[in-house]
């Protein structure tokens, strides 16, 4: 855990951060330039689609997309599974899982990791789009060192058309429940 002085320091270079600051300035380590830099560019592609969306809303062009099955889901934590805002599909992370009870095997990684892919695809169907739509992929890693190639394998079934989709992949320590391993939020563009 840190400690206050830390704690300070990192809110300190989250307020002031800019490309065109001397790092040491800051008095952060590397590590945490970089880990300020991650989230920092997180936060402004948070940013840009929340703008996006609250614009397309504004204007009228904001629909929600709710796969069946999944209303219980969209009203018990208020979320969108899929939101089209004009040209763009934006879809909610979609989570791969393999349950506590059961060994995590190649074969239960690439199970669950096919499960979520075909989940991303169901999602942006009602929405017109398909996986050939894709321009940007992240998908967030527990342990990622333990599937990363089963994943690579699994995603490159499903991306097989050029022009290929911006993908970023990021090993985090946990997500929302333990069973959970991998999660993947796209957005499709559907324009001309």
């Amino acid at each position: 855990m840190p400690n206050a002085d830390e704690v300070k320091r990192y809110e300190y270079a989250l307020r002031s951060i800019d490309p065109s600051n001397d790092p040491v300035k800051l008095h952060a380590s590397d590590a945490m330039i970089e880990g300020i830099e991650m989230y920092r560019q997180i936060a402004l592609a948070g940013l840009g689609a929340s703008l996006l969306l609250s614009q397309a809303a504004h204007a009228g062009d904001f629909e929600m997309f709710v796969p069946e099955g999944e209303e219980a889901f969209s009203e018990d934590f208020r979320v969108s599974p899929a939101a089209r805002a004009g040209d763009f599909v934006y879809i909610s992370g979609v989570v791969g899982f393999i349950r506590n009870d059961t060994e995590r095997t190649p074969e239960a990684y690439e199970a669950a990791i096919r499960d979520a892919f075909d989940r991303v695809a169901a999602t942006l169907e009602p929405t017109g789009a398909n996986w050939s739509d894709v321009v940007e992929m992240t998908s967030f890693h527990v342990g990622m060192r333990d599937h990363q190639e089963i994943f690579r394998k699994v995603r490159e079934e499903y991306i097989t058309e050029k022009p290929y989709p911006a993908w970023t992949g990021i090993g985090v320590e946990k997500l929302w429940a333990d069973s959970l391993f991998v999660e993947i939020r796209v957005v499709a563009y559907l324009g001309e």
